[in-house]
């Protein structure tokens, strides 16, 4: 996305080399005959300059931490920088173990994106579409904290959230669909509101407490973005197997290619009161 420059960082440019590594102390004698110099930056970040101001870097750099570039935790921006330059095995596995100890938890992820994008928004405009998107939260919040779950974050007209257990997560998906199957009775075609739900159960990172990631939300993201089709839930074979049978949740086998490989997951059966078994 493209972002206007501030009127201090409109000078005359110099000729830059950025780099993550951590540079040599010294620029060789052959670099400096040619103007060059060393510039540190910041978010750890260095850059090899030569004819010109450099300030108006620092400047372009700290205005776009206020566009949020940077993560919020900066423990964790370093930690992660840290890990990208750390060319020792042994090194790069304790940061990656610390990672995970602070931010890492067993956790069911859940996945939820809107149908109908493109088709809506060509014929009615962006406004239309996003006016369904905040219908949409405000159903889909309400529902998943009353069933232990934690909104992540919306996106776009997506909603990322997680669960203890996969049987919570299922039951406020199913319940996510009756909902706007009953809304939609009460508005107009174009205005209804189609979900497709992904569910996965694993080893997740929550960072900042407004982003995730891991394959559990990967394999969510897939069959809820990708895979599914309106009105469906998909979850993994393995998290199905977590629910127990009391709970009374039935689903039909299938099988899914994900990242190139082929899965077994369900496609959870559910049905609207009124229908006819």
């Amino acid at each position: 996305m493209e972002t206007d420059v501030p009127e201090r960082c409109a000078r005359k440019p110099c000729q830059v080399i950025c780099s993550l590594r951590r540079p040599r102390r010294r620029i060789s004698l052959a670099k400096r005959r040619r103007g060059w110099r060393l510039e540190r930056l910041p978010l750890t970040t260095f850059a090899y300059t030569r004819y010109g101001d450099a300030s108006h870097l620092r400047d372009l750099f700290r205005y776009n931490e206020h566009m949020h570039i940077q993560p919020k935790d900066p423990n964790l921006q370093e930690t992660l920088l840290n890990y990208s330059q750390e060319s020792d095995l042994v090194k790069r596995k304790q940061l990656e173990d610390g990672i995970w100890q602070k931010y890492g938890s067993e956790n069911t992820a859940f996945v939820l994106d809107m149908a109908g994008f493109s088709l809506l928004t060509r014929k009615y405009g962006i406004v239309h579409y996003l006016s369904m998107i905040r219908r949409m939260q405000l159903t889909v919040e309400p529902i998943i904290t009353s069933h232990g779950g934690r909104v992540i974050k919306f996106e776009a007209d997506n909603c990322f959230a997680v669960f203890p257990d996969p049987t919570a997560a299922t039951l406020t998906a199913i319940t996510v669909q009756h909902a706007f199957t009953s809304a939609n009775l009460l508005t107009q075609e174009d205005m209804d509101i189609h979900v497709t739900i992904g569910i996965d159960y694993g080893k997740i990172l929550i960072l900042n407490d407004d982003d995730m990631f891991g394959d559990p939300v990967n394999r969510a993201c897939k069959m809820g973005e990708d895979l599914g089709k309106a009105g469906e839930i998909l979850i993994t074979k393995e998290a199905m197997d977590m629910i127990p049978q009391d709970a009374q949740i039935h689903g039909k086998l299938i099988k899914v290619s994900i990242g190139g490989m082929e899965m077994q997951a369900y496609q959870i059966v559910y049905r609207m009161d009124g229908e006819e078994k």
